[in-house]
């Protein structure tokens, strides 16, 4: 049994985690053979909350994980996210210009929101009113709305993307997710590691995406803002046994900085769909994107398909192809 401690992040806010996983020759008397996809129970008694996890390895070795949280902390630590909605971005982001203005008692000028809430309006307090010190605070206004809007994204855990296919929308900050969510993933990269022990990158690598593969897919929504409407944090997709493709990365590239800190990794964008690029030594037949001169090799955790590292779809080889992709690295200097 492997006890949390050290500092929590946004999304597992003083979550008490204990977890076990039996894995290896030693446990499999134990182990409750799993069917393809992973078997999965949650139980709740008093204020703790199980969940516990079946299913057979790339080798086909039936493996188990249990963890068990406190329910309250375990319900905190992700009840702040909420996708991205660009209608209630703009009545928060137009309240704080509205304060800036009172503010600053500047009572020659205004912001509005437009009817259906798509948009905010700059304008000046009197019609016609184009006297230099009006437009002035008009253009700073212009600023400042910028700067509150950057800041709302930061602070709702929201990035930018841009695809070719897709142009620019808002998305969860998965990489951000990742990093801040170690608190829970410490212990389960510790338990894969005391299993795994010297065995390959390659062999990390598959086991991890083969658990994560498992899981239940849920779709991917979004709309014309924005895209990831149905993410779910490390928390929250453990919860819940379910995430889209976008979950199921951000999980997987948390597990890989925990386990593997020497690999440089990303997550990789293409329309309607989300997977991981990662630095390790290639082999003849696996699929690769380039990165500042560098090939970074593909595995995608989605599921339910068993894809090993360096096999993607073909709809996702033809993405890549055709240029149709955006790469956001983890670590820098790759």
């Amino acid at each position: 049994m492997i006890k949390l401690a050290g500092p929590v992040s946004k999304y597992c806010q003083q979550l008490a985690l204990i977890v076990s996983l039996a894995l290896g020759p030693t446990t499999l008397a134990n182990a409750t053979p799993a069917a393809d996809p992973l078997v999965f129970q949650r139980q709740q008694q008093g204020q703790s909350v199980a969940l516990s996890y079946a299913w057979q390895d790339q080798h086909q070795r039936p493996q188990q994980l249990t963890l068990n949280y406190d329910k309250r902390l375990l319900f905190d630590s992700f009840r702040d996210f909420r996708g991205y909605q660009k209608q209630r971005a703009n009545r928060e982001v137009k309240a704080r210009l509205a304060r800036y203005i009172r503010e600053h008692q500047w009572h020659n000028v205004q912001v509005k929101l437009t009817p259906q809430q798509r948009a905010i309006r700059l304008l000046p307090t009197r019609a016609n009113d184009n006297s230099p010190e009006t437009q002035q605070r008009l253009m700073q206004l212009a600023q400042v709305q910028q700067e509150i809007y950057n800041q709302y994204l930061r602070d709702n855990y929201y990035s930018r993307i841009h695809t070719p296919a897709e142009g620019s929308l808002i998305k969860p900050d998965h990489i951000r997710i990742a990093r801040d969510s170690m608190s829970i993933i410490k212990p389960i990269a510790d338990s894969f590691r005391q299993q795994l022990g010297n065995n390959s990158q390659r062999e990390y690598l598959n086991s991890i995406a083969y658990f994560i593969q498992s899981i239940p897919y849920r779709s991917l929504e979004a709309d014309a803002d924005s895209r990831g409407d149905g993410f779910n944090p490390p928390a929250r997709l453990l919860y819940e046994n379910q995430g889209d493709c976008d979950s199921k990365a951000t999980l997987m590239l948390a597990l890989i900085q925990e386990l593997m800190p020497s690999i440089k990794a990303g997550i990789v964008y293409i329309p309607n769909h989300a997977f991981i690029a990662v630095s390790v030594s290639t082999r003849k037949d696996d699929q690769t994107i380039e990165h500042n001169g560098r090939k970074l090799v593909l595995i995608d955790p989605t599921g339910p398909a068993h894809l090993p590292l360096g096999s993607v779809s073909d709809s996702t080889l033809n993405a890549i192809h055709s240029q149709q992709y955006q790469l956001d690295m983890a670590t820098s200097g790759l």
